[in-house]
């Protein structure tokens, strides 16, 4: 939530430092910022984000399964999002670009934290059971969409009461997101044991290339074993998702912009 209240405030400072803040919608064919149109911007830092984890997942996968570094990347990657976050709250007219670049980095750091979370969960699954491990999936993601909901609702009495502007909401987001999250990380991580190396890296190969390698070698086995039908269900699936979150994105972000500037 607090990330696309802040990607209200980029597209506003990016409207505005483009000189096209209150022109008509055929006129913003024109207006550019940085070579690309405002309402762009949101959508090129996913792609850029969508880019670096592509290329780097395999990578940080193989440290997570070959080496004890599983709990080491989740603490880092988690205290590298705080401090971003916390950079961000001093977004204006002259940081707005630089702060774009960092939100992309700021999505990719937080599929590196999701990686070395989940890694977590087979391991509990197993000391837990399935029954046990259904019901806390459950409740972990009840309490996932109401803390969010509350977080929202928060932000948007205080802006509502005070009068924000776009970019204030999104300075005062940040600073709350801050505060909730790191609280939260801290106590997570805190908890959290080390892991010693489940997995032996195959002999010969670095971390790089043992990546892409398992990869490879799911493919060819999902290719060989299941057939083309699960083959072409997979891709689909990607694409699939790759599409549901820009309208899930843009639906959320309309509906913020609705909740607070309409």
């Amino acid at each position: 939530m607090s990330n696309l209240l802040l990607s209200s405030a980029l597209l506003q400072l990016a409207n505005e430092a483009a000189g096209c803040d209150e022109i008509t919608e055929t006129e913003t064919v024109t207006c550019k910022i940085y070579g690309f149109r405002p309402s762009s911007l949101i959508s090129n830092i996913a792609i850029i984000a969508g880019l670096m984890s592509a290329f780097t997942m395999p990578i940080i996968g193989a440290m997570i399964d070959y080496s004890s570094h599983r709990r080491n990347i989740g603490i880092f990657s988690a205290g590298l999002m705080i401090l971003i976050q916390a950079i961000q709250i001093g977004i204006g007219g002259s940081t707005w670009f630089a702060m774009a670049l960092l939100q992309a980095i700021a999505a990719f750091i937080y599929q590196v934290q999701i990686l070395a979370t989940y890694a977590y969960l087979p391991d509990i699954s197993g000391i837990v059971g399935e029954k046990s491990m259904t019901n806390y999936t459950s409740i972990w993601m009840i309490t996932q969409f109401a803390t969010g909901l509350a977080f929202l609702l928060v932000v948007g009495i205080i802006a509502t009461l005070v009068g924000f502007t776009s970019v204030q909401t999104g300075q005062l987001s940040q600073g709350l997101n801050v505060l909730c999250s790191g609280s939260v990380f801290f106590l997570g991580w805190r908890l959290l044991p080390n892991v010693p190396t489940l997995q032996v890296k195959p002999e010969g190969q670095s971390y790089f290339t043992a990546g892409f390698s398992k990869i490879w070698k799911t493919t060819k086995g999902i290719n060989s074993e299941y057939g083309g039908s699960v083959r072409w269900y997979f891709l689909a699936v990607v694409f699939g998702e790759a599409g549901e979150s820009f309208v899930m994105m843009f639906i959320r972000y309309k509906f913020i912009y609705f909740l607070f500037y309409s």
